[in-house]
């Protein structure tokens, strides 16, 4: 129970795991009584007493977390039905997962369990597998939504396809060259991937770009803050504002632009707005443009500098510099 409550206080689908267990125990004869013993409402009492808080700080705060889940989601809309949805959800999670190793899992899922793997064991992982991935399944005919959120169940999806595909090796000779060519060829497109930079790839078509550059970047950036006396840094994406504030000397706060709404984490930190007045700050963007709430915050913003990410030598991503002076007093 406190395994399960401490997953659920670093991500929410960890809670899934109280359901996969009853599943488990209701779909697994010699396990049933369990769900009727103290010891399985003990830990989920446990699990739950970790959740209390987040409940606690969320009914305080009108519920923010909840709106933003069913925003990402788009369960705040009108329900639909997406074919189209759902196949990008498909593709997503054969993308993620290595499409030959997903097309196995679904190929382990249909066969009947194998002879060397026992009854209570099969059902163990059948049940941590599939009730989050048909409940994002499902979602997705609404909305594909991200393709991480499904990543807590392939933890026993990975075990279950190896035990299936472990069992018709020893039986099919093409089901070994299936395993083995599936394997060579994953372990290739890994390596492919981690020098793909040096196939000069066109950004976007470059599948590891957003991952590469950030050390080169924050040096330029400080450069660029030197020069001009910016006193701290504004990024138009919350993932370039978490690398710049990693990588940037001393890892100060970085800030995203003020927006109504919650985008992200940033927005329930403190912001730029309720300080930082009559200084200058250096705004960082993948954009040629500039938010308006950033003209309306600063007296004067201007372009000062347009920088390329590097690695390795190589181009990344292109990026422009804005000096954003004189930070206006707060309303």
């Amino acid at each position: 129970g406190a395994a399960v409550g401490l997953g659920v206080v670093c991500k929410y689908t960890n809670l899934a795991e109280l359901i996969c267990f009853a599943v488990f125990c209701l779909f697994c004869a010699e396990y049933r009584r369990l769900l009727v013993r103290r010891n399985f409402w003990a830990m989920t009492a446990t699990a739950l007493l970790f959740f209390s808080p987040l409940v606690i700080w969320n009914y305080r705060h009108d519920w923010i977390t909840w709106r933003h889940l069913l925003d990402r989601g788009e369960l705040d809309q009108p329900l639909r039905f997406s074919i189209n949805e759902f196949i990008g959800f498909a593709g997503e999670q054969a993308g993620v997962a290595f499409p030959l190793f997903f097309i196995g899992l679904i190929v382990a899922l249909c066969m009947r369990r194998p002879a060397t793997t026992p009854k209570p064991v099969h059902t163990y992982l059948l049940s941590l597998f599939l009730p989050l991935f048909l409940f994002y399944s499902a979602l997705a005919f609404n909305d594909s939504g991200q393709p991480n959120w499904t990543a807590p169940s392939y933890v026993a999806g990975i075990i279950l396809l190896t035990a299936a595909w472990l069992f018709l090796a020893d039986r099919y000779r093409w089901a070994k060259r299936v395993a083995a060519g599936s394997l060579a060829l994953a372990v290739v497109v890994a390596v492919a991937l981690h020098f793909v930079v040096w196939f000069r790839l066109p950004l976007k078509r470059d599948p590891a770009d957003r991952v590469r550059g950030s050390q080169g970047l924050a040096a330029q950036v400080k450069e660029c803050q030197n020069r001009y006396g910016a006193s701290f840094v504004i990024a138009n994406k919350y993932s370039y504002t978490s690398l710049l504030s990693f990588y940037l000397p001393g890892r100060p706060q970085t800030f995203i632009p003020t927006a109504p709404g919650i985008r992200n984490q940033f927005s329930l930190w403190p912001g730029y707005e309720s300080g930082h007045e009559n200084e200058s700050a250096i705004y960082v963007t993948d954009q040629p443009q500039v938010p308006e709430t950033l003209k309306r915050e600063f007296r004067d913003v201007r372009s000062v500098a347009e920088v390329w990410s590097t690695h390795r030598g190589q181009n990344v991503r292109l990026f422009y510099f804005y000096l954003c002076a004189g930070k206006t007093p707060s309303l």
